[in-house]
């Protein structure tokens, strides 16, 4: 799956997070999540922004796996 892929999904799949995520990473905006999320861009994301969103939601998966 290559990165854009695996932002989209991961966002597709957090939804009603994306305020959270743009506030947890500096790189991106609320108004970027939801276009990226929504599969409509007016241009490619740059590597960097999906870098950081990637990492980000990946961080957030380890923590839902994790028990309490």
């Amino acid at each position: 799956m290559n990165l854009l892929e695996e932002v989209k999904e991961g966002l597709s799949k957090r939804k009603g997070q994306w305020k959270e995520i743009a506030a947890a990473v500096p790189e991106v905006s609320y108004s970027w999540v939801a276009q990226v999320g929504r599969g409509k861009y007016a241009s490619e994301p740059t590597y960097n922004r999906l870098e950081a969103v990637a990492k980000h939601l990946r961080s957030l998966s380890k923590l839902d796996g994790k028990h309490g």
